[in-house]
């Protein structure tokens, strides 16, 4: 269940990042590059999430979940005051 709701939260980041506020405007260029860092950290958040899944305790795991969900509330939050 853990993995599902991880899955959801990142596809939600994946899919919104980078977040552009109309007061610092960047160029189509640089939201790109600024979309394709997010993207490698997602992946490498997901590759983490799963060796401490694999590998360490299960109270890691579940503290990597709780702070992808919170990252995604900040999204939705930010993505609300754009």
């Amino acid at each position: 269940m853990a993995w599902i709701t991880v899955m959801f939260l990142i596809w939600h980041i994946w899919r919104n990042a980078p977040i552009v506020f109309q007061k610092y405007r960047l160029s189509v260029e640089r939201i790109n590059q600024n979309r394709r860092y997010a993207h490698n950290i997602l992946i490498i958040e997901i590759i983490t999430l799963l060796v401490i899944d694999i590998f360490l305790c299960d109270s890691m795991f579940y503290m990597a979940v709780i702070t992808t969900y919170v990252v995604t509330i900040m999204f939705i939050i930010a993505r609300k005051e754009k």
